[in-house]
């Protein structure tokens, strides 16, 4: 009986050593440390209402790497948003994100490094991107059908609706900003508060902009018919949408990469 007792407390202390040392618990510690960095950052709008022409979208820098779908939806950005116009800036999913987040804003190093996923970082990195810099950012997976940068709302982020709502209303798959929006440091704050979560669309994808969204509702919502039609719909090849996803989900073959 009392060996049996003793196996059974060692089991709950194992158990519970990882539980709590498990990658999302200790980010998610880590997290709670830099929420007062947030102060620094004000919530007034003093920002440049105006889209800056720049074209964001993240991947490996060995292109043998690329899905396949990625090698023909990458060339449809500078068909239809071209060079000398529009800047494309195809960051290095490694190193570039990284310095990026280094250089630009040191207190979220911790986090990032952190991140049990490479996913976690390619999706946490995008709001600040789009803080720094402004402009549009499409997944690699995103195939541009035509211009729609007239379309846009130059005082207020854009962001694409999901044609799959059991998961999320919005995705941070298709998303355009003026630079220094503060929508994104509320999306920052939702991405630290969420950073202990063990769901990865929860923690770092686009719930996070669901959440953020329920508070603070000014932004354009690109709607799904236009610009995110589910595959398989009857709109998904027409010539007459914006965009469309193919929605490759590569990322899940990260879940094995814990970096």
């Amino acid at each position: 009986m009392k060996k049996c007792i003793i196996i059974i407390v060692v089991a709950i202390l194992i158990l519970a050593y990882l539980y709590f040392s498990a990658p999302w618990r200790r980010v998610g510690r880590i997290a709670r440390s830099v929420l007062p960095e947030l102060n620094r950052y004000s919530m007034i709008e003093s920002y440049d209402p105006n889209i800056p022409k720049i074209i964001h979208q993240i991947g490996p820098k060995d292109k043998s790497k690329w899905h396949s779908s990625w090698k023909k939806c990458h060339p449809s950005w500078k068909k239809h948003f071209p060079e000398g116009e529009y800047v494309h800036m195809l960051w290095s999913d490694v190193d570039d994100l990284r310095n990026f987040i280094k250089n630009k804003f040191p207190w979220f190093l911790p986090v990032f490094d952190n991140y049990p996923f490479h996913i976690n970082r390619i999706d946490a990195v995008r709001p600040f991107i789009l803080y720094e810099y402004g402009g549009i950012y499409a997944d690699l997976d995103f195939e541009c059908n035509q211009n729609f940068y007239d379309q846009l709302s130059q005082d207020k982020p854009s962001i694409v609706e999901s044609p799959y709502k059991h998961h999320e209303n919005l995705q941070n798959s298709l998303m355009a900003s003026p630079k220094g929006h503060p929508f994104w440091i509320a999306v920052w704050e939702q991405l630290l508060k969420n950073a202990g979560n063990y769901n990865i669309l929860n923690q770092t994808g686009p719930v996070i902009i669901d959440y953020t969204h329920k508070n603070y509702r000014d932004i354009n919502v690109l709607p799904v018919q236009s610009y995110n039609p589910e595959i398989g719909s009857m709109v998904f090849n027409s010539k007459s949408i914006y965009s469309r996803h193919y929605q490759t989900v590569a990322w899940l073959s990260s879940l094995r990469d814990i970096i």
